[in-house]
């Protein structure tokens, strides 16, 4: 499709935009990690792509995804790997949903690992008075009570979810604007956790770390 000046520039624009919101959501998403971490006094390291073998991996405990959305295959047989000799994965959104090189797979490498069934849909994108409802008795949730309420990241994707995995957050049916009735709890899990071989993976579907970075 040929364009004309002014649609290029209007190309141009976009992407230059969309480059910005996606920055921007990679460096709330370290940012968000980072604080969590050091508040709650945990020790870590930041491992780099270059770091993500199943030799490096062996040193933790747990290895936290954020939005690791752009994976090589041996990456992702590294964690898979990983998870089977008994690591504990948190990941989230679209991690695993793209190669190395920023292109969308046409499946999921790790689909099965985080208790996937189909390719995650994305939601609208909501600021302000937006929910989720903590339900079910985990490890993960266990600084909370059932029923608590907590604010909805504005970037989220609903799932389907494999029968073993245990739902821990659902979110609220949409509200749409503020100052009005709270909306009840719908089916659709914002967190899950499930046991992989010897490990276990927690999996959000929505962006968390970048939401409390921000």
């Amino acid at each position: 499709v040929e364009r004309g000046g002014e649609g290029l520039a209007e190309a141009i624009e976009d992407l230059r935009h969309r480059k910005s919101v996606c920055d921007g959501i990679c460096s709330n998403s370290y940012l968000g990690y980072f604080t969590t971490l050091t508040r709650e006094h945990v020790p870590f390291d930041v491992v780099l792509d270059s770091q993500l073998t199943a030799e490096q991996l062996s040193r933790y405990r747990t290895l936290i995804l954020g939005n690791a959305a752009c994976l090589s295959d041996a990456q992702a047989e590294a964690i898979r790997a990983y998870v089977e000799a008994g690591g504990s994965v948190f990941a989230e959104f679209e991690t695993g949903a793209f190669d190395e090189n920023g292109a969308p797979r046409k499946s999921n490498p790790l689909a099965e690992m985080l208790g996937l069934r189909s390719k995650p849909e994305a939601m609208s994108v909501a600021y302000g008075e937006e929910y989720l409802t903590v339900k079910g008795d985990n490890a993960v949730t266990s600084c909370f009570v059932d029923g608590q309420l907590l604010p909805r990241p504005p970037y989220a994707m609903k799932a389907e979810f494999a029968g073993d995995a245990q739902a821990l957050l659902y979110y609220n049916a949409p509200i749409g604007k503020l100052y009005a009735a709270l909306t009840p709890a719908t089916d659709a899990p914002a967190l899950i956790a499930r046991k992989v071989g010897k490990g276990r993976v927690a999996y959000t579907p929505a962006l968390m770390g970048e939401f409390y970075g921000r």
